[in-house]
């Protein structure tokens, strides 16, 4: 589900020092902690957020439908992986996606879309008192594609390559400091790997390049940011308890994404490592309950994760 729903933060460069500088850019004074937006370029992390088994298909003509609840706490800001601020950004969410599976030929592809409604709040000195701090809305759109490359239920044998366009649809003011939409348009090439190890075990690999595209309107107002694209691996190793219930355990590490503003660049790489660790209940043949908690193991630069509680309800028909 989308990443856009959650606080980032860049400093103007690379410095850990915990004081309150200002860059110019075109003769604007912009206070560097407080450079923030409702966005995923700082989130460490893979732009597609793939739960276990994501890339698993189904029989043409099904039709899958996600709801997702968010809960995440970050603090930051982070430069050089050391604290230099005092900003906490807790964030709920709701989201849904839906896909449908198709065969072209003999290949098998799924479409998907997928939307979330937003509520974000920002603490701390870092923000300065004429900031909005609590705001809601909706997300940016984001519309994808995957094709199977391998598809192998019987020894859960799965190769898929998915497009996914994120649209700047959401909520986006460019006076405002927090936002749900990025103001920009971004695509993200993912691919998913599954294999079964044996009737309990299944490794998964999911590796994805990103691109951004520029916003031109940012904080605080006409500041052009443009980033870099982000390279994630996402990995999970799944076990299964018993016929309902299946555990697993994750890891991912993200790299690239710096930013530049007006053309100056920040210096600021994610270098984001995360860890998983959830559960998936298969509560019938159509319906599947899942729970998964994860943190930032370390980051290089921007808002910290601290800890984020997703709590996910899949309805296959």
């Amino acid at each position: 589900m989308p990443k856009a729903i959650f606080f980032a933060a860049f400093p103007c460069h690379d410095d850990p020092k915990p004081v309150l500088r200002t860059a110019v850019f075109s003769g604007i004074r912009i206070p560097c902690l407080t450079v923030l937006t409702l966005v995923s370029v700082a989130a460490p992390a893979a732009m597609n957020d793939v739960f276990p088994a994501d890339f698993a298909s189904h029989k043409e003509g099904t039709t899958v439908t996600t709801f997702y609840w968010y809960d995440r706490q970050q603090q930051g800001t982070w430069a050089k992986g050391q604290r230099s601020g005092d900003l906490a950004g807790p964030t709920k969410a709701l989201a849904a996606r839906v896909s449908h599976f198709y065969r072209i030929a003999d290949t098998k592809v799924s479409t998907v879309a997928a939307l979330g409604a937003i509520d974000g709040n920002g603490s701390g000195r870092s923000v300065p008192a004429s900031a909005t701090r609590s705001r809601s809305g909706l997300s940016d759109l984001r519309l994808g594609a995957s094709a199977w490359l391998i598809e192998n239920p019987a020894e859960r044998h799965y190769l898929a390559l998915n497009l996914t366009t994120f649209w700047p649809t959401g909520r986006y003011e460019n006076r405002e400091l927090f936002n749900m939409g990025e103001n920009r348009r971004s695509q993200a090439l993912t691919l998913g790997w599954i294999r079964g190890l044996d009737p309990k075990w299944a490794v998964e690999l999911i590796p994805e390049v990103a691109w951004y595209g520029r916003n031109p309107g940012y904080f605080p107002g006409n500041v052009r940011m443009d980033q870099s694209r982000t390279v994630s691996l996402t990995s999970y190793l799944r076990y299964r308890f018993s016929p309902a219930f299946e555990g697993y355990v994750g890891f991912q590490a993200t790299e690239g994404g710096q930013t530049t503003l007006n053309g100056v660049s920040q210096n600021n790489p994610i270098h984001g490592r995360r860890g998983y660790l959830g559960g998936r209940w298969n509560l019938d043949g159509s319906n599947r309950i899942e729970l998964r908690y994860d943190e930032d193991i370390s980051l290089r630069t921007g808002l910290k994760t601290m800890r984020e509680t997703v709590l996910r309800w899949t309805m296959v028909y």
